[in-house]
């Protein structure tokens, strides 16, 4: 019994707590384009951006395909990248963008989608 309980231990201690530390699991969406809709880091900066007046010019949400399955619990499966624009008043050659990037990974043992870091990128085209 004493030998079983330390074999439990051990396989416990073992395991890396650290890759999902991140992920709140009360979160989870079943898809990725459920996280783009309603991911809360996201959405924050939509209200940024919006206040801003940039509006959205394209969303495409990517697969990350593995040469195999991964072997960590949690793993990013899937990259969407959001333009937005600000819109030209009159004739203008300048446009404001920012580019929006949302990492979205996949919690196998709970078979949710989870979003990640989100990060913007604003850069101005002459």
């Amino acid at each position: 019994m004493k030998s079983l309980i330390s074999n439990v231990l051990a396989a416990l201690s073992l395991v890396s707590f650290s890759t999902i530390a991140d992920v709140n699991l009360a979160e989870g969406y079943q898809t990725p384009e459920e996280v783009v809709e309603y991911g809360s880091k996201y959405e924050k900066i939509i209200k940024t951006l919006s206040t801003n007046s940039y509006e959205l010019n394209n969303c495409q949400i990517t697969a990350i395909n593995y040469f195999r399955q991964p072997e960590e619990t949690v793993y990013r499966s899937h990259i969407a990248q959001c333009t937005y624009v600000v819109p030209k008043q009159g004739i203008h050659f300048i446009n404001d963008y920012a580019d929006v990037s949302i990492d979205i990974y996949y919690n196998q043992t709970h078979l949710l989608h989870h979003e990640g870091d989100v990060t913007v990128r604003y850069f101005t085209v002459y």
